[in-house]
């Protein structure tokens, strides 16, 4: 517990919110803590202000901790709360759990030690469940959109199979090369959108050894990969001397490689990239800019979004290529945003150490 921890602590005896606060400074926890002696002042204090944590006692004037813990649960999902009583039995601690208490401590154990475990076991419990439940609502999300895009390219395989078998039964061979260029062009997609299915899945889930990397040689790596795409486009890409930067090398030439290849592909001349970069305090700036199609404000998030793709009747990909980028930043703990304007480019920065 490093930062300063916004606790409130909720009872109508100042003697016990003096007990509570004593064992917090006992055992070294950095807080601010607030204090209420009922619900009424309770709900008042979150109207104004968050909270890290709230330890409610049970038995209180008016509405009781378990009322409160109900009302407080509905409207923070993700807050600690701590039920405390003088009473100890299983079924009041199994009506604070069912009501959403966190966890459950009795006066009589409070001390350094037990309030020191308790608040860090709740902490842990509420952060888990927010990881679970933003995985669960990612998964839900990207299992509906994955069986849309892949349902359109084996779709489109099988209609081609069939006007092919056809054609053979038919002895009518005038059309096959045309369908079969197509049945190929079919399968090189969705072979590609497996391929970036995987690199999104490695680059959200890997863990990654941060080590000293030269931004100048992921570049250099990155256009080298590009090669074929940059002389078919004819493109110019221009960077400055770029810094050295903590991260996986691996991912940051992924990176810079789906940046570049996004600018190439959403410019409809000769497509001019240009890199640079910045020193910031909380590290390095490094911008890629294109003289591209651009994209209106509104879509400034959804376009880091898995499948999204503002121009996707025009424009060669899977909806990926930007998704992946913001899941490696992600990795290296940084910082990824965009500017553009319709007509006339856009702008990706990402922030790393």
């Amino acid at each position: 517990m490093e930062k300063n921890l916004k606790i409130l602590i909720a009872d109508d005896d100042i003697g016990d919110r003096k007990l509570i606060k004593r064992a917090l400074k006992q055992a070294n926890v950095k807080s601010i803590i607030s204090e209420a002696e009922n619900m009424d002042e309770v709900i008042k204090l979150f109207e104004s202000q968050s909270f890290d944590c709230t330890l409610l006692d049970y038995q209180m004037p008016g509405k009781t901790g378990l009322e409160g813990v109900k009302i407080l649960r509905e409207q923070y999902p993700y807050l600690p709360i701590i039920m405390i009583t003088d009473y100890g039995d299983e079924i009041l601690v199994s009506e604070a759990f069912n009501a959403g208490a966190t966890d459950y401590i009795p006066k009589r154990l409070i001390d350094a030690q037990s309030i020191s475990r308790v608040l860090q076991s709740s902490l842990e419990k509420v952060q888990l469940k927010y990881t679970i439940d933003q995985q669960r609502e990612s998964l839900q999300s990207f299992a509906h959109i994955l069986a849309h895009d892949l349902r359109s390219p084996i779709g489109n395989m099988r209609m081609l199979s069939q006007e092919i078998e056809r054609s053979l039964e038919a002895k009518d061979y005038s059309g096959i090369e045309h369908l079969t260029k197509l049945l190929s062009t079919s399968a090189i997609h969705m072979e590609k959108l497996i391929d970036e299915l995987s690199q999104y899945n490695n680059a959200s889930k890997i863990e990654i050894e941060k080590k000293p990397v030269s931004m100048q040689s992921v570049v250099k790596q990155a256009l080298t990969n590009l090669q074929e795409l940059i002389a078919t486009r004819k493109a110019k890409i221009e960077y400055d001397n770029l810094p050295e930067v903590n991260g996986s090398e691996t991912l940051l030439v992924q990176l810079m490689q789906n940046l570049i290849a996004n600018g190439i592909n959403y410019s409809d001349k000769s497509p001019y990239i240009k890199i640079a970069s910045k020193d910031k305090q909380e590290g390095y700036s490094i911008s890629i800019s294109d003289h591209g199609i651009g994209f209106p404000e509104d879509a400034y998030q959804r376009v880091f979004e898995p499948f999204k793709r503002l121009n996707n009747q025009k424009q060669p990909g899977t909806g990926l290529g930007l998704a992946i980028c913001k899941a490696i930043i992600d990795r290296h703990g940084g910082e990824i945003w965009c500017h553009s304007e319709v007509g006339k480019g856009s702008t990706f920065y990402f922030v790393l150490e």
